[in-house]
């Protein structure tokens, strides 16, 4: 009897040290990194990032004010197969659509937003958190 209790309580301390190990090295993570760099040489107001999902499911989000020549991560959930899109709204009130199309957890795609249209760049690789 003894020796079953010991198991179940090794048993438990070996798999929440997994679950620890696993949260730390974002291991399974369904996360996507977004980069985007601001290179029209014009002060961003914000950028609506559309993430659709599903047959109808939409989620709307936003990166406020982004000076020309910087860049800013963002990291949204993709917990299955996706997409977005991107609508940049310049200062000067112009605005431009575009982005990427197709996302899966563990993509990093860098977005280089310029004054008439958005280049996509893939990491291969995926993102190290």
């Amino acid at each position: 009897m003894i020796k079953r209790i010991l198991f179940i309580f090794a048993f438990i301390a070996v798999f929440l040290a997994g679950v620890l190990t696993a949260s730390i090295f974002h291991a399974g993570s369904p996360m996507v990194v977004i980069d985007f760099v601001n290179n029209s040489g014009k002060k961003i107001e914000s950028i609506e990032i559309i993430q659709k999902f599903g047959r109808d499911e939409k989620i709307r989000h936003q990166i406020q004010g982004l000076t020309a020549g910087t860049s800013k991560t963002f990291r949204m959930s993709a917990p299955a197969e996706s997409s977005y899109g991107l609508i940049v709204n310049f200062a000067d009130g112009s605005r431009i659509a575009g982005g990427e199309g197709y996302m899966e957890a563990g993509n990093k795609v860098t977005e280089v937003i310029g004054t008439t249209k958005i280049e996509s760049r893939h990491n291969i690789g995926g993102y190290k958190p």
